[in-house]
């Protein structure tokens, strides 16, 4: 049959020439188009990673501004109505010194909320936490923050401290903030049927204090993200708990601002430990804005 399309014949195995292209030039172009292909899929993809990353920021700031909001209004309540019993009771003094004392916790709790917010931002923005370091008396330090938490969860603890006096130059309410968020994240993430352990070790020039608690560990891709502020997973279960998602990023600035470093070991079989590790002078260190 005649071609009436007037189809050139092409013959692969020889060098050819097609609409006056040569083999090796329509190689070229093919590459030139896969790369092109690669290039824009490489730029979907990191385009596709930024939204994601850009989405789940906003669900991580949604969900902590409910929880500020949600733990912003307790003790806001508390207080409002604690003074409007002293109003309407002006004469019942007793009672209202009562009152007036569990008005002026509520009002330190929010105080220390605001105080941990612009900690964290301060961190976040690599300025660091401003801190006075004073001398103090380490076994003093990690007996009372854990005191205080201990009456509320008793049994549940066991803390190892040496019989000598630790002393050093730190900021204690730091210190203090600092214990309270690992030993609240032990209990919050850990398992509640075991032992929370809290111990203090120390050599001539370094303190080391570590937080453990058995329970699931901590996964292996979250370890990186565990300190970032309003990220919550620990554990893998970060959505069945409540809370900021600041107490590591916190905790991590008070570390820093005293000049030491913080690691966290963690397998199902060891169970999880905050190792915190501490100069015995943090003075050089110290920070004024």
């Amino acid at each position: 049959m005649e071609n009436t399309h007037n189809f050139k014949k092409i013959d692969w195995p020889s060098s050819i020439q097609m609409e006056g292209i040569s083999k090796k030039k329509l190689l070229n172009l093919f590459n030139q188009l896969l790369s092109m292909l690669s290039l824009e899929k490489a730029e979907y993809n990191k385009l596709y990673s930024q939204l994601h990353s850009l989405e789940s920021d906003r669900e991580m700031r949604e969900q902590f501004v409910a929880a500020l909001t949600h733990d912003l209004i307790t003790p806001l309540t508390s207080a409002k109505l604690g003074a409007e019993v002293i109003l309407r009771h002006p004469e019942n003094t007793e009672y209202n010194q009562q009152v007036a004392l569990k008005i002026i916790k509520s009002i330190n709790r929010m105080d220390q909320m605001i105080k941990d917010l612009l900690d964290v931002n301060l961190i976040n923005q690599g300025i660091g936490i401003e801190l006075n370091m004073n001398y103090c008396i380490l076994n003093d330090i990690v007996s009372s923050a854990l005191g205080d938490i201990a009456t509320n969860y008793p049994y549940r603890f066991l803390l190892e401290i040496p019989k000598e006096k630790i002393t050093g130059f730190c900021n204690e309410e730091s210190l203090r903030r600092l214990l309270e968020n690992l030993i609240n994240n032990a209990i919050k993430y850990g398992d509640n049927s075991k032992i929370i352990t809290v111990r203090l070790n120390h050599s001539e020039e370094l303190v080391q204090i570590i937080v453990h608690n058995w329970g699931n560990p901590i996964l292996l891709e979250d370890m990186d993200d565990i300190y970032r502020p309003f990220v919550r997973k620990i554990n893998g279960t970060s959505k069945d708990k409540k809370g900021w998602g600041v107490g590591l990023a916190l905790v991590k600035g008070v570390v820093q601002a005293h000049g030491g470093n913080i690691k966290v070991e963690s397998t199902s079989l060891e169970g999880t430990s905050f190792v915190v590790t501490l100069p015995r002078d943090s003075r050089p260190f110290q920070i004024l804005h």
